[in-house]
């Protein structure tokens, strides 16, 4: 019984320990790809701000100012530009995202905002490629 209850603690312990290690740096900056109901998006991220680009689009649907809070939580702010584009979208939206888990170069997200009750869960790779 004893054994048991200490195998458990070390399973437990070591999941623990895994999930407070994950390294989200290679994820700062870089080009990236996912894909939001059905529609394929580029994500181009470098130093503070991040462009998104729909489909085949040659110049960003979307710009945002990044903020990284910790190692693998950031927050995106659209820019004048994007807020002209998307009226609806209040002035003060601030979109959350942590990184949940990493494979290799995708790494999962859970997203929230300040604008809306809905958590988005999904997933984005690294390409480095456009």
């Amino acid at each position: 019984m004893k054994k048991a209850a200490l195998l458990l603690f070390i399973v437990f312990a070591s999941a623990k320990l895994q999930a407070q290690t994950l390294d989200c740096s290679k994820f700062k900056e870089g080009i990236f790809t996912m894909e939001y109901e059905g529609t394929p998006i580029t994500i181009k991220r470098f130093g503070n701000t991040q462009g998104e680009y729909l489909g085949k689009a040659k110049v960003p649907t979307m710009t945002f100012e990044i903020k990284w809070l910790d190692d693998c939580t950031y927050t995106l702010a659209h820019d004048a530009k994007t807020h002209k584009k998307f009226p609806k979208i209040p002035d003060n939206a601030m979109i959350t995202v942590k990184i949940t888990k990493i494979v290799g170069e995708t790494y999962y997200y859970t997203s929230t905002s300040n604008f809306s009750e809905q958590v988005l869960t999904s997933k984005i790779t690294k390409t480095d490629l456009y």
